[in-house]
């Protein structure tokens, strides 16, 4: 019963390598739309030092360098000039460690670090 499992294991993963070598995914915009909105919150309090999103032309500047999202719908003017993210903050914390990791390999691999560049 045992013998079993490494032959779904190598059929999974041989699944795998066939799925993205066939689907013509090369470039995945994994932070685009939603996801731009709830992830925006790790590189804007852990990179830029402004949770408030108080410079919001660095999140435009930073949506059309990686070609997320066309417009900033998911920030909304607030009355004292912050710009504040219509998505709850929850999502971040599953995002956070992939986005701390993420980062050291960015910066031991002379990436940019702004949080959105790859890897």
């Amino acid at each position: 019963m045992n013998a079993k499992k490494p032959t779904y294991v190598a059929l999974f993963i041989i699944a795998g390598i066939l799925l993205y070598f066939t689907s013509g995914i090369k470039n995945p915009k994994i932070t685009s739309w939603d996801t731009f909105g709830y992830y925006s919150i790790l590189p804007q309090t852990f990179l830029k030092g402004d949770p408030g999103n108080k410079d919001i032309v660095y999140l435009e500047n930073i949506a059309k360098k990686y070609d997320l999202i066309p417009t900033l719908y998911p920030f909304h003017k607030n009355q004292n000039g912050n710009s504040i993210s219509q998505y709850p903050i929850g999502m971040a914390f599953f995002y956070a460690p992939a986005f701390f990791t993420g980062h050291i390999v960015a910066k031991i691999s002379g990436h940019e670090l702004d949080g959105y560049s790859p890897p």
